[in-house]
Order: structure tokens, then C-alpha cells, then sequence
């Protein structure tokens, strides 16, 4: 339980950290929309290979290990890309 708890407290304390940061880029004259849409389209273009990779672009019947697969592929995208699923996707 307290790896749980120590786990929480890291999350809230990066949330903290995260929106002290978001403050003070807001306060300087930074333009980073462009970065965010760039990295928003680097996620897409990703998760677009992994839908094309278990045939999610054809018609045919999924099962559920072909499902699972692929949203574990995809959570490792975001993962790779920095961002957290917490303490949910911890297999």
C-alpha cells in the first residue's frame, strides 16, 4: 500500500510541477501551440500504424486478444511519448 501511496503523491506532485510550468509559459510571449499540434500529429501518425498493423483499417472480426494488443500497443505510444497511465495500466 505504501508503494501505492508513494505513487499518488509522485502523480500530484508532477500535476503541481506541471501547472506551476503551464503558468509561466502562459505568462511569457512563447508560442507553443505549434509544438503541441506537432507532437498531437507525431501521437496520431503512430497510433495510425498500429490500427493498419492489426487490420483495423480492413473489414473482418477482432477478437479480444487483437483488441487488447492493440490498446496495450497504443498506451506505449503515449508512455513513449512521456505521458502516464498511471498506476491503472501497471501489469
Amino acid at each position: 500500500m505504501d508503494k501505492d501511496k508513494n505513487t499518488l503523491t509522485k502523480e500530484i506532485m508532477a500535476r503541481v510541477i506541471a501547472d506551476a510550468v503551464l503558468h509561466a509559459l502562459e505568462l511569457m510571449d512563447f508560442e507553443f501551440s505549434d509544438i503541441c499540434k506537432d507532437e498531437g500529429i507525431a501521437i496520431a501518425n503512430e497510433v495510425q500504424q498500429i490500427l493498419y498493423k492489426y487490420g483495423f483499417d480492413e473489414e473482418h472480426e477482432y477478437d479480444e486478444a487483437t483488441d487488447f494488443n492493440a490498446i496495450e500497443d497504443i498506451v506505449r505510444i503515449y508512455e513513449n511519448h512521456g505521458y502516464s497511465s498511471g498506476v491503472i495500466h501497471d501489469f
